[in-house]
């Protein structure tokens, strides 16, 4: 299976009464959320049991893992997953 990284949520909750507000992302520059996905990628990365930690079901993070979860276009998000599987 690919890899499938969370989606970015972009709610909050305002106390007192923890309403819930959506961020309107349409009044805001075209790449104003790269910066957010390159470290929802990062933190995907982070998440994943580093190599030799894994069972041998679970199966190794090698090259071709890598390779195979490889998007078609370039990503934002598939560039901080790189930098997380690189810090641990």
């Amino acid at each position: 299976d690919a890899l499938r990284l969370a989606p970015l949520v972009l709610k909050g909750q305002v106390s007192p009464n923890a309403a819930t507000i959506d961020l309107d992302v349409s009044s805001l520059p075209s790449d104003h959320l790269l910066w957010p996905e390159f470290h929802n990628g990062a933190a995907a990365g982070l998440r994943l049991a580093p190599p030799g930690c894994a069972t041998p079901e679970e199966g190794e993070l090698g090259r071709h893992w890598i390779i195979y979860n490889k998007p078609n276009s370039r990503q934002h998000a598939h560039a901080g997953f790189l930098l997380g599987l690189g810090l641990q």
